[in-house]
């Protein structure tokens, strides 16, 4: 297991899983939890072995005061939504959909913005789903990192 903490001076120091799927994103006292599992099985380096030595990441976010999500669907369509206070809607607009992450960013008052495509999967084949992009913003004042 290895531990990484950062804080609001060394954001930009983060691992920004790119091509990787979050298995689960859950809102737990005012931290917003996303959890990716598979990651030895998933992005490859030049060599063709996995990118990432550990199989699971659990990232916990400890935020103060906003943490939303915004699903895309349709074309220019979005719905917001303020997960501290409504996790169970995001929860059930987006059952059974894996999350790849795709980028991050941190604006100039240090509030962290997650870029993921949404994608739903059945049998290894991929489903049509109304909503097709999240993006989750929250102002962040330290993020953990969990490897197993």
């Amino acid at each position: 297991m290895n531990t990484q903490i950062y804080n609001k001076d060394n954001f930009m120091e983060m691992d920004p899983m790119h091509d990787s799927n979050a298995s689960k994103i859950e809102v737990i006292n005012s931290a917003l939890i996303i959890t990716y599992d598979g990651l030895d099985q998933g992005v490859q380096n030049a060599e063709g072995s996995p990118y990432y030595k550990y199989k699971r990441l659990v990232v916990k976010y400890e935020f103060d005061s906003f943490c939303d999500a915004k699903l895309y669907y349709g074309k220019n369509n979005y719905k917001i939504i303020d997960l501290p206070e409504h996790s169970d809607t995001f929860n059930k607009l987006t059952n059974g959909c894996i999350f790849m992450s795709y980028k991050y960013s941190v604006d100039c008052f240090k509030e962290i913005t997650l870029n993921f495509v949404i994608r739903k999967m059945r049998k290894d084949r991929f489903l049509r789903n109304k909503y097709w992009g999240a993006e989750i913003s929250l102002d962040a004042t330290r993020v953990t990192y969990d490897w197993t």
